[in-house]
C-alpha cells in the first residue's frame, strides 16, 4: 500500500457542501500530491468493497467524508481512525444501515416535522456515529448520542488504560452533534439509567446496535420494547452468548418469546462431530502421502535390479579378464542407467498422486463446498447458529412493530451477517 502520510502542515480546504459547518482546530497535513495520490487510492480501495455496488452513492459520498476528516483532523488523530485501513471494513459494514436509516427518516419527515434523536449502543470507536452526522441533514437530527463502556467519564481524563480516547469526538466540529456516555447496558441498573436519562424525554429516537456482542443483542431488544418512543431499531448481532450460559441453564424472555441457551445451541453436538471428522480427515491427509510415495529408497526397486545387475557385470569380468577387480563407480551400463530413468518417473508420477490424495483427504467436499457457496449456502453446521439466535431475537421485538430479519454479504464467506430492522406502528 502507498504511504499517504506527509509530513507538511499545509491546511488542504473542505469542500464546498460542508465548508460552513467545519472549524479547523489544528492545520492538516500533506502535500497536494499526497492528497491526490490517497484519493485516487481510496477510489479504487472502496470500488472492491462487497457492498459498493449495491450502495454506490453511499460509498462516493463516503470518500469525500474520508478525505475531509483526513484534510481537517490532527495528524496523530487520523493515524488512529486509519489504523490498519479499518475505517474501510467499518465502513463495509454499515452500508446497509445507514441505507435503511436514511429510507426511516424519508418515511419519518414525510409524516412529521419533529426532529430525530440517534442513539448508537455499544458504539465502540463510532464510526457509524461519524458517518451519519456527516451523511444525514443536520436540520432533521437533534444530536447523536455514543454509548459504551470503554468510553471515559464526562469532565474526567482518560486515566484507565481500558478506556478509549474520545480525542476524534472532540478535536472536529460535526455537522451534527455527537455526545458520548459511558456505560455498561449489561447492568441492570445503568440500562435504567439509560431509560431514564435519554429515553424518558419526549421525542422520536432511532437505535442502532451494529456488532453487539453475545446477550448485548437481547438488551438491546429489551430496551427497545421498553421505550415506545424508539421509533427504529437495526441489531446486527456479532456472536452467540458463550456456552458458559448453557451450564449456567440461562434463559430469556424478549417480548412474548421465550428461548435458553440449551435450545440455542442444540446444534452444538453436531459442531463438535463435524471438527472431530475434520481432525481426522487431516491425520488421513499426513498419511496418505506417505503410502503413496512409499519409502525413497525401497522405491527404486533395488531387489529387483539388483540380480540382473550383478550377472550383466559378472559376464563383463569374465570376458575381460578382471572377474575380481572392484567395480569403479560411475561405471553403469545403459539397462541399469534406463532403469534409474524410470524408477524416476515412477517416483513423480507417485508424488503427483499423493498431492491429489492429500488434497481430497483434506477437502473432501471442496467442489460441493463451491457450489454450495455460489448459491449463497454455507455446509459448516455452525453456520446456523448465529441464524438461530438472530432468528430468536427478530421474534422477541415488540408486536406492535414491523420487523424484517434480513440477511446481507457484508463480506465473502461470512455467515454473521444477520440484520434486524425493526419499526414502531404508529398507535
Amino acid at each position: 500500500m502507498a504511504n499517504f502520510q506527509g509530513t507538511s502542515t499545509e491546511t488542504a480546504q473542505p469542500s464546498e457542501q460542508k465548508e460552513a459547518n467545519i472549524t479547523v482546530k489544528k492545520s492538516a497535513y500533506g502535500t497536494d500530491e499526497d492528497v491526490q495520490e490517497f484519493k485516487e487510492w481510496l477510489t479504487s480501495a472502496t470500488k472492491e468493497l462487497p457492498m459498493a455496488t449495491k450502495h454506490s452513492s453511499l460509498v462516493e459520498s463516503a470518500r469525500d467524508i474520508i478525505c475531509r476528516w483526513r484534510a481537517l483532523m490532527p495528524k496523530t488523530v487520523w493515524l488512529r481512525i486509519f489504523k490498519d485501513n479499518r475505517i474501510l471494513k467499518e465502513l463495509n459494514e454499515y452500508l446497509p444501515v445507514i441505507a435503511r436509516v436514511n429510507s426511516f427518516l424519508r418515511e419519518h419527515f414525510a409524516n412529521s416535522s419533529e426532529m430525530v434523536t440517534i442513539v448508537d449502543l455499544c458504539s465502540g470507536y463510532g464510526f457509524l456515529s461519524m458517518l451519519l452526522s456527516e451523511m444525514l441533514d443536520a436540520k432533521e437530527i437533534k444530536r447523536i448520542i455514543l454509548i459504551d463502556k470503554r468510553w471515559p467519564e464526562a469532565g474526567k481524563d482518560r486515566k484507565d488504560s481500558q478506556q478509549q480516547s474520545c480525542d476524534h469526538i472532540t478535536c472536529y466540529d460535526w455537522p451534527i452533534r455527537l455526545e458520548t456516555r459511558k456505560q455498561n447496558i449489561k447492568k441492570g441498573r445503568e440500562q435504567r439509567q439509560l431509560t431514564e436519562r435519554i429515553f424518558s424525554t419526549d421525542g422520536v429516537y432511532v437505535m442502532l446496535g451494529v456488532h453487539l456482542c453475545g446477550a448485548l443483542s437481547c438488551k438491546a431488544v429489551e430496551i427497545f420494547n421498553s421505550n415506545e418512543n424508539i421509533q427504529f431499531l437495526t441489531l446486527k448481532p456479532c456472536c452467540l452468548p458463550g456456552r458458559r450460559a448453557v451450564t449456567q441453564e440461562l434463559e430469556w424472555t424478549l417480548g412474548t418469546h421465550h428461548f435458553t441457551a440449551i435450545e440455542l445451541y442444540a446444534g452444538h453436538q453436531q459442531k463438535k462431530k463435524f471438527q472431530q471428522q475434520k481432525k481426522e480427515s487431516k491425520g488421513s491427509e499426513r498419511k496418505a502421502p506417505e503410502q503413496a510415495l512409499g519409502d525413497p529408497i525401497e522405491s527404486q526397486t533395488k531387489d529387483e535390479a539388483s540380480p540382473e545387475l550383478e550377472q550383466s557385470e559378472a559376464t563383463e569380468r569374465q570376458a575381460t579378464g578382471t572377474e575380481m577387480r572392484p567395480r569403479r563407480r560411475g561405471n553403469r551400463t545403459e539397462e541399469a542407467r534406463a532403469r534409474r530413468k524410470n524408477a524416476r518417473k515412477q517416483r513423480a508420477a507417485q508424488t503427483e498422486n499423493a498431492e491429489k490424495i492429500g488434497d481430497k483427504l483434506q477437502n473432501p467436499h471442496k467442489e460441493e463446498k463451491a457450489q454450495q457457496t455460489n448459491s449463497g449456502q454455507n455446509s459448516h453446521p455452525g453456520s446456523h447458529l448465529l441464524e438461530i439466535f438472530a432468528g430468536h431475537l427478530h421474534k422477541g421485538v415488540t408486536k406492535d412493530s414491523s420487523c424484517t430479519l434480513e440477511q446481507h454479504m457484508v463480506q465473502p464467506h461470512d455467515h454473521q451477517n444477520w440484520f434486524i430492522f425493526a419499526t414502531r406502528t404508529p398507535t
